[in-house]
């Protein structure tokens, strides 16, 4: 039983570093799967995920991004990466500007707003992580402008009240890319979305 509740765990680590756990789920299952002397319920943990987490066996990893690693360390990787991607993050600029470039990671939830100023977020050199991200983008009497990368999977909506927004709809990159939603208000203001190389 304990080499059969050792591929249980590993298989949860590989699932959570590859995005298809959250880390609350990733816990309470390896809690489980830690208490557990029950191969069906070993196996209930896993039912639920992509076919390629189940039943692996030991030394197992997937193909792609974390072929021929060990899964406790990509685990540890991913987990270190985005340690501060499922927080909100604010970006504001009043009669200022404000600038999100270079190496930076994505929250879950990104407010830019520009009030009679201006806010650059750079979206190419971003960690993005694999669950991706939300951006609220307001431009009131100032401007927002966002620079996606080619490959990135966005969605973009928005309203504009005597201001302008553009690029709206679906930005449709890589199928194995996250996806980015932007939400964008214009008020006497802008708001940009831009595929940049």
């Amino acid at each position: 039983m304990p080499a059969e509740r050792d591929r249980t765990i590993d298989a949860l680590t590989a699932a959570f570093a590859a995005g298809d756990l959250s880390m609350e789920e990733f816990e309470a299952r390896v809690a489980i799967a830690n208490r557990s002397d029950d191969s069906v319920q070993l196996r209930r943990l896993l039912a639920d995920l992509p076919r390629e987490f189940q039943q692996a066996p030991v030394g197992f990893t997937t193909t792609g991004s974390v072929a021929s690693r060990d899964w406790k360390q990509y685990a540890q990787e991913y987990k270190d990466r985005y340690r501060h991607a499922d927080r909100k993050a604010d970006q504001v600029a009043i009669f200022s500007s404000s600038r999100r470039v270079g190496r930076w990671t994505l929250t879950k939830q990104l407010d830019s707003v520009a009030i009679f100023g201006s806010c650059l977020i750079d979206l190419r050199q971003a960690d993005i992580p694999p669950v991706g991200g939300r951006i609220e983008a307001v431009g009131l009497f100032g401007s927002v402008q966002i620079l996606v990368p080619p490959g990135l999977n966005v969605r973009v909506s928005g309203v504009s009240i005597f201001g302008s927004a553009t690029g709206s709809g679906d930005i449709i990159g890589d199928s194995d890319a996250p996806w980015v939603e932007i939400e964008g208000v214009a008020i006497f203001g802008s708001v940009e979305v831009k595929v940049v190389s």
